[in-house]
C-alpha cells in the first residue's frame, strides 16, 4: 500500500464471523506468557529471531476507543457503578491539614498501647474539629458567599459521605475487555503457535514499553512474512465496531519509541515496509480512521465508505 486510506464513519460495520472467531479464540490465550524463550526475550531482536525459528502466523488487534457518550453516564447497561463510604469534611480537613501533627501523635501512642477500636484515633481527630471548622467556613463562604450559612451546618460537615464510582463496561471477548482506563487505544501482538499475547498502549511506562518493543519486532518480522492486522472502534456506545484487516503490519504510532529507544534511522528501517492508524482527536468521536505508510512522503488517497 503506497497510499492513505481513509475510513469514513459509515463504513464502521459488524464483525464479520472469521474475524469474530479470532477474537473469541484469544480467550485461550495467556497475557505475556508462552515458552520460556519468549518470557525471557529482552529486545525486539531476539523476539523477532524466536517467531523466525519455526513457523509462526502472528498477528495484530488495534482497537481505537471513543469517550462513551454523556447520556450514558449513569446507565448501568455502559458503566459499573459502585457506591464507597467516605470520611466527613470535617475529618477531611484535619487529615488534610495536620496530618503531620496527628501521624506524630498517633505513632508515639501506638509505642506502648493498641489502638485496635480506633478509639484514640477517632479522639485524636475531635481535638482538631475546631480548627478544621474555621478552615471548612471560610471555604464555604468563598465558594458559597450568599448561601454559606444555610449550607455550613454542623450535621453537613460531621456526616461521613458517599462516594459514587463509574467503571466504563467494555463488551469485548475476553482477554480484551480488561481496559486501561488511561487508553485511548490498545494494540495486541498476537502468536498464535504460542499461545501468547502482549498488550500496548500508551498509560503507563510498561505499556509503552511493549508497544515499541513488539512493534519494532512484529515490524521486523513483517519484512518476511507480512502480518495481518485488525483494526477496531469501541465506540461512544460501548459497541466494538470492525473497521477492516489488513494484509500486513499496522501500527498505532503514538507511542512508538517511548521507554524503549531506537535512533530516527533504525526505526525507518525496521518500519519501512509497516502501516499506521490515525483517529483524530481523542476527546471527539472518531469522524474517520486513516492508514498510511508508517513513513510517508506524499502518498495519495483513497476514500473507504
Amino acid at each position: 500500500m503506497t497510499g492513505i486510506k481513509i475510513y469514513g464513519r459509515d463504513s464502521f460495520k459488524e464483525i464479520p464471523p472469521d474475524v469474530q472467531r479470532t477474537l473469541q479464540s484469544l480467550k485461550d490465550y495467556g497475557f505475556g506468557h508462552g515458552s520460556e524463550e519468549f518470557r525471557h526475550a529482552s529486545d525486539h531482536l531476539q523476539i523477532a529471531r524466536l517467531m523466525k525459528q519455526a513457523p509462526c502466523s502472528p498477528f495484530t488487534i488495534v482497537i481505537e476507543e471513543e469517550l462513551l457518550d454523556p447520556s450514558h453516564f449513569w446507565d448501568k447497561r455502559y458503566v459499573k457503578i459502585t457506591t464507597e463510604q467516605i470520611v466527613s469534611e470535617l475529618d477531611e480537613i484535619v487529615l488534610r491539614y495536620f496530618e503531620r501533627e496527628t501521624n506524630a501523635r498517633m505513632a508515639k501512642f501506638l509505642e506502648h498501647d493498641r489502638d485496635a477500636e480506633k478509639r484514640y484515633f477517632r479522639k485524636l481527630l475531635k481535638e482538631y474539629y475546631p480548627q478544621a471548622k474555621r478552615i471548612l467556613r471560610d471555604q464555604y463562604r468563598e465558594f458559597y458567599p450568599r448561601a454559606w450559612k444555610k449550607k455550613f451546618t454542623m450535621e453537613k460537615i460531621s456526616k461521613p459521605r458517599k462516594k459514587r464510582h463509574k467503571e466504563r463496561i467494555y463488551a469485548i471477548p475476553e482477554p480484551l475487555n480488561y481496559w486501561d482506563s488511561r487508553n485511548s487505544y490498545q494494540q495486541y501482538f498476537a502468536v498464535p503457535e504460542h499461545k501468547v499475547l502482549w498488550q500496548g498502549g500508551g498509560g503507563s511506562s510498561g505499556q509503552r514499553e511493549t508497544q515499541s518493543k513488539f512493534g519494532f519486532a512484529f515490524g521486523l518480522f513483517n519484512q518476511i512474512q507480512a502480518i495481518p492486522s485488525h483494526i477496531f472502534v469501541y465506540d461512544k456506545d460501548n459497541v466494538l465496531r470492525y473497521v477492516d484487516t489488513l494484509e500486513k503490519l499496522c501500527l498505532a504510532p503514538t507511542d512508538m519509541g517511548s521507554n524503549y529507544h531506537l535512533n530516527h534511522e533504525e526505526m525507518r528501517q525496521l518500519l519501512r515496509d509497516t502501516l499506521r492508524v490515525e483517529r483524530g482527536s481523542i476527546l471527539e468521536p472518531i469522524r474517520a480512521i486513516e492508514v498510511r505508510p508508517f513513513f510517508e512522503n506524499g502518498s495519495k488517497v483513497s476514500l473507504l465508505y
